[in-house]
């Protein structure tokens, strides 16, 4: 069965997996693309976070996973088999795993509504690890997000405050993959500049684009993520940028990475 795994040049977790496999070497027998330039086929096939790894046509593992057990079930082509299903464990997980997505995670950040994140079900499952459960159903798919749901209303003041810094990092760390100087763009974000980037950052063209619409709760999450960033901006820019040099500085996966997809190499950014 063909591994295929879509990923993304400076994404953390991507690079940890590549290099996994690289140690493994079996990096040659998985088919990678990079979705940072191949969205619709990432659109097609439900992907909201990277790395996404397929096996076959089934997601198996997205974003937030055990990248040393990706590796070893990659190379033995043997899936883990759960017989007895934690759905109290599988609904922190899952939990996780959208926060660990930008696009789940913003989305919930700025709506409030985690019954968007639940629709993407391959997602939910692949993130929870009930993809590998032996009784998996669609009953058993909906005591889970039931759990899930029952975990965000019960802890929301806590994920909410994660959200923000999640959604404050991915700005930083934006701007400086477009190979902008972080330290000078800091007084060019006012409030109504971040509310647009936002918006439309949480959108796929006019997809989810929720501006005009009486969403009031977006308006007091941009507020209080404004505040955040101007405590944290430069704390933020020094942690994202030292991440973004590790990765682009290991020369070798920089290399290999883009000879293994579809990546152009004129879009790689150099940070050195």
């Amino acid at each position: 069965m063909k591994v295929k795994i879509y990923s993304h040049l400076t994404c953390p977790t991507s690079y940890r997996l590549y290099k996994r496999l690289w140690e493994r070497g079996v990096i040659n027998s998985v088919v990678f693309r990079d979705m940072g330039l191949d969205l619709f086929s990432g659109v097609i096939r439900g992907i909201v976070s990277v790395p996404s790894v397929f096996y076959g046509d089934v997601l198996i593992y997205s974003g937030y996973f055990d990248v040393d057990e990706a590796a070893r079930v990659i190379e033995s082509k043997a899936l883990p088999i759960i017989d007895s299903f934690d759905y109290g464990e599988a609904s922190v997980l899952a939990m996780e795993g959208i926060l660990d997505s930008y696009a789940t995670a913003l989305w919930l950040y700025l709506t409030d509504s985690i019954e968007s994140p639940l629709a993407v079900k391959p997602f939910i499952e692949a993130v929870s690890r009930h993809i590998f459960y032996r009784g998996r159903s669609s009953e058993s798919y909906e005591r889970l997000a039931e759990e899930i749901r029952e975990l965000y209303r019960d802890e929301k003041n806590l994920y909410v405050e994660r959200l923000r810094e999640i959604v404050a990092r991915n700005i930083v760390r934006e701007i400086i993959w477009l190979g902008r100087d972080p330290r000078k763009y800091r007084e060019k974000i006012d409030r109504d500049y971040l509310e647009h980037l936002l918006l439309a950052r949480a959108a796929l063209g006019r997809i989810g684009l929720f501006m005009g619409y009486k969403t009031e709760i977006h308006k007091k999450r941009v507020e209080e993520l404004y505040e955040h960033l101007q405590k944290t901006w430069d704390e933020l820019s020094e942690k994202v940028g030292n991440e973004i040099k590790k990765i682009l500085g290991d020369q070798l996966y920089v290399r290999d990475y883009i000879s293994l997809t579809t990546a152009c190499p004129s879009m790689v950014i150099d940070y050195r």
